[in-house]
């Protein structure tokens, strides 16, 4: 996730060509030149080798899957998984549109499931294309796919783990944005999630706000969302009001780079990651209505350099619930808590490889008693063009 800035650039003019190779030398993409318009093609192959030491939790690691009571009892321990998922393109434009820069990104990635091809990891681990960002930017007026206006990009720890740490927000999605400042404002794909009903509707985008700023090394946001719930199973029916806040910062402190950040939500938790309520905002309890989880959610990390081109990083995330019916919020999957720890190795070889090794451990405990812990190892080569 930090080598995002490197990129091949080609001017296009009116005079020439620009020929792409592709898959063999045979093949080739030309691409009709465009006055004015800049294009940045760019990108990384990405090796992860990982060995799970008591249970599998995936190519990237997933908290809520860790198992607890008698499924933490009777689960395998060690297995290997290699894959190349995290392997990624984009394609950046820039130029001018009356006085102003029009900016346009499509990025693309691996980490998607294919069940229909057969192509397991027995024969050829294909996955599938997976949509990432695609969106254009003019007069601050943004308008496509990309992160939510709500995540706080200032505090991003560079993980080798492709989900990252508890208790960070981690979501993409369609939006039309306004950024004048430090200040944006945004309306985004409502997609809810309501545990026991398959009758969830989305009635009103969601509102996300954010000022970021800045002040000498340290730079900070203060993001918030709004969002509106509602079922209806021809039976019965009921609506809430969801919302979240998160303070995020990080700065230079000495040689090393530290952050995080801390947040509060109620029927908006899905755009936690790695969290007490798994990507739901609320469940429908036994009278039919719309029931809320409250939710604490914390993350920090230090990034020191150790050498010229060796850095270790540590980052611990933490989320918490608070249920009003505890029996029932377990039922419908949320936990009590979630835990994670990331420490890694990262060795810079040249400005274009990376080499690291990364301990992820991952805790829950449930609203019952029962708690259950996953401890991961992970190997990663990296490779940007």
């Amino acid at each position: 996730m930090t080598q995002y800035n490197q990129i091949k650039r080609f001017a296009l003019s009116t005079t020439g060509v620009l020929a792409l190779a592709v898959a063999s030398a045979s093949h080739a993409v030309d691409l009709t030149p465009i006055e004015g318009v800049t294009v940045s093609l760019g990108g990384y192959t990405k090796l992860d080798m990982i060995y799970n030491v008591n249970e599998d939790l995936g190519d990237a690691m997933n908290v809520g899957a860790v198992n607890t009571g008698a499924d933490e009892d009777d689960e395998v321990e060690g297995s290997t998984r290699f894959h190349a998922r995290q392997t990624r393109f984009w394609l950046n434009t820039s130029s001018e549109v009356q006085g102003s820069e029009l900016k346009t990104r499509v990025e693309a990635d691996f980490f998607s499931g294919n069940p229909d091809s057969g192509f397991t990891e027995t024969v050829s681990n294909s996955t599938q294309l997976r949509l990432r960002h695609a969106y254009g930017s003019w007069n601050g007026i943004l308008a496509g796919q990309t992160w939510s206006n709500f995540m706080p990009l200032v505090a991003l720890p560079p993980t080798l783990d492709f989900n990252g740490p508890a208790g960070y927000i981690f979501n993409r999605q369609a939006q039309l944005r306004y950024t004048t400042g430090g200040f944006s404002v945004a309306l985004e794909n409502p997609e809810s999630s309501i545990a026991g009903t398959t009758d969830d509707n989305d009635p009103l985008p969601d509102l996300t706000a954010k000022y970021k700023g800045s002040a000498g090394p340290l730079s900070y946001s203060l993001s918030g969302v709004v969002t509106q719930l509602e079922t209806d199973d021809g039976i019965s029916d009921d609506s809430e009001t969801g919302y979240g806040v998160m303070l995020a910062a990080s700065t230079q402190l000495g040689s090393a780079r530290v952050g995080g950040n801390l947040g509060y939500t109620e029927g908006a938790n899905r755009y936690l990651f790695n969290s007490a309520s798994p990507f739901q905002n609320g469940y429908v309890d036994a009278n039919g209505n719309i029931e809320t989880v409250a939710q604490m959610d914390a993350m920090g990390f230090v990034d020191v350099p150790l050498s010229g081109k060796l850095n270790g990083l540590l980052a611990v995330g933490y989320s918490s619930g608070d249920a009003d019916d505890e029996v029932a919020a377990q039922d419908a999957g949320f936990r009590d808590s979630t835990m994670s720890v990331h420490a890694n190795l990262r060795y810079q070889a040249s400005e274009r490889i990376m080499y690291g090794v990364e301990y992820q451990h991952a805790k829950v405990d449930e609203y019952n008693g029962d708690d259950g812990d996953a401890n991961r190892l992970q190997v990663s080569a990296q490779y940007t063009f």
